[in-house]
């Protein structure tokens, strides 16, 4: 009995030891929640810098300016995602913004610096914008028979209907080529612009070329095409082009600038660039009518038929390069009066051939362009203003 009476006894100590614990731990609770409360509302009360108090809309807008138009031209493309990284390393905030922004995620590069992880990751979270996909096959895309390439874009085949501009910039035409038979019968209702380097030389109809189809790429707006251009005799430009520059370097396809031209439906082109084409002499004076065109450039010389033919009353902007040493300046605009008098940008740029002493024919010129406010003439290496 008096065992069992010292054990009821140490269990009744054991058990207020307990309540009074409890009561311990129940008072350490509410201060802690007391001064947590307190540090809350200290933290309250400190100054608050004032790029944390900017809501997320100014926020994104700041991020769009340096992550889409704060990248120089010549800096490495991808160090947009390195920025996005480090700005969402700053503070929840950012990092916040920066993820949950589809428009900050549009940009979408084919390339061996991309893998197909980050790839994934931007198609998810730029939902469901508009994507510009910049397409830049590998170096040795041929020996591994486009295998990586392939996969990367098997990726962004699949949300076409997104895209708003395709660039496709390849070191080699080989690459060009198996890239254009993967996008063939695409349809792309989102797509304005277009940009294709080292086109392949193929016959004419060899590629469907969506781009070019007005029921598939409705709201095309912008085409930029240098290379073997053979593919475009025979086709029409969609009349809702705005923008239009050529390089052509094809040997085997002989477009003059004229036979180009019959191509276009000129009605609502503002911007016209023509490269390495060869001019005919057999165009009658104005019979190439371009009421909306406000640039025009010529990149491979300009024949005085040519000029003579474009009738453009809207154009500001006049650029020729390469011209050549016969016919003379004065031979070719001498026939043209006023005809470009709005135009306040001139600029011609001589051939190689010419002599260092050239000085343009300012008479006729003048009668050309009577408007001018800005003028640059250049031989070789001599630039004149």
């Amino acid at each position: 009995m008096d065992e069992f009476a010292e054990a009821r006894a140490a269990l009744v100590t054991l058990e207020k030891r307990k309540q009074g614990l409890i009561a311990e731990l129940n008072d350490v609770h509410a201060a802690i929640r007391s001064q947590r409360n307190k540090l809350e509302e200290l933290i309250r009360r400190l100054p608050v810098s004032p790029i944390n108090r900017l809501p997320d809309e100014i926020l994104l807008r700041i991020f769009e300016l340096i992550l889409i138009f704060g990248t120089p031209r010549t800096e490495d493309k991808n160090c947009c995602v390195r920025w996005k990284g480090q700005l969402a390393e700053v503070s929840r905030q950012w990092r916040n913004v920066i993820l949950h922004s589809p428009c900050l995620w549009t940009t979408i590069r084919v390339s061996p610096s991309w893998n197909t992880a980050r790839i994934e990751a931007h198609i998810m979270r730029s939902s469901k914008s508009p994507l510009d996909i910049e397409i830049s096959p590998w170096r040795n895309s041929y020996a591994l028979k486009d295998r990586p390439l392939l996969r990367r874009l098997e990726l962004v085949v699949p949300c076409a209907e997104r895209w708003r501009s395709l660039t496709i910039s390849s070191v080699v035409s080989s690459s060009t080529f198996r890239v254009l038979q993967r996008l063939d019968h695409l349809s792309l209702p989102s797509l304005t612009s277009v940009w294709i380097e080292r086109f392949p030389c193929c016959e004419p109809g060899k590629f469907d070329l969506p781009f070019l189809q007005p029921q598939r790429a409705p709201l095309i707006e912008k085409i930029f095409i240098s290379g073997d251009i053979g593919m475009l005799k025979g086709r029409e430009i969609p009349s809702s082009v705005k923008t239009l520059a050529v390089e052509s370097t094809s040997l085997r396809w002989k477009i003059t600038s004229a036979l180009l031209l019959e191509f276009v439906p000129c009605q609502r082109l503002t911007s016209l660039c023509l490269g390495n084409f060869t001019n005919s002499e057999e165009l009658p004076p104005n019979s190439i009518q371009l009421p909306l065109l406000e640039k025009f450039v010529s990149r491979g010389g300009v024949s005085a038929a040519l000029i003579c033919a474009i009738v453009a009353p809207r154009l500001k902007h006049f650029e020729c390069h390469e011209l050549s040493a016969y016919p003379s300046l004065h031979d070719r605009f001498v026939a043209v009066g006023g005809k470009f008098s709005n135009v306040d940008h001139l600029e011609l740029h001589a051939g190689p051939q010419r002599s260092q002493r050239y000085k343009p024919p300012s008479q006729s010129l003048r009668l050309a362009f009577p408007g001018r406010t800005q003028a640059r003439f250049s031989t070789g290496n001599t630039l004149k203003a």
